[in-house]
């Protein structure tokens, strides 16, 4: 039986059948890739803990926004009720007015009523 296995000697004179080349190329390629894991690994840790930390700013900012968003419907609503306060104090003020112009009225039609009885009571006390 025929084999093409070539025999190779390292460093120390130990019998290989892999090429010191090759052998070398290899062990730097699996350093590398060690060193490739590990990175990778921390990024994903960096990664993780950043992500962790968006979504809770995210939470954050959303209660904000639930909070800002609160504060303006109160707002609102107190904005609304002292336009409603300022209607009604206006409708009562108008009414004042009103029932203010009719007691002038009556006022003077009452002088009037009363004028012409002082009127009368003195032609009374002449005869």
């Amino acid at each position: 039986m025929a084999s093409n296995v070539e025999i190779f000697f390292d460093e120390i004179d130990k019998v290989r059948i892999i090429n010191p080349v090759v052998a070398k190329l290899s062990e730097n390629l699996k350093d590398e890739s060690r060193f490739f894991i590990e990175k990778y690994d921390k990024f994903e840790d960096i990664s993780n803990e950043l992500i962790t930390k968006l979504e809770h700013l995210a939470y954050d900012v959303e209660s904000e926004k639930i909070k800002a968003i609160s504060a303006q419907n109160i707002l609102q609503n107190i904005l609304k009720e002292k336009e409603n306060e300022q209607q009604e104090i206006q409708s009562v003020l108008t009414e004042r007015k009103l029932k203010l112009e009719r007691l002038k009225i009556l006022l003077g039609s009452l002088r009037k009523t009363e004028d012409g009885q002082n009127e009368t009571i003195n032609i009374f006390r002449k005869l």
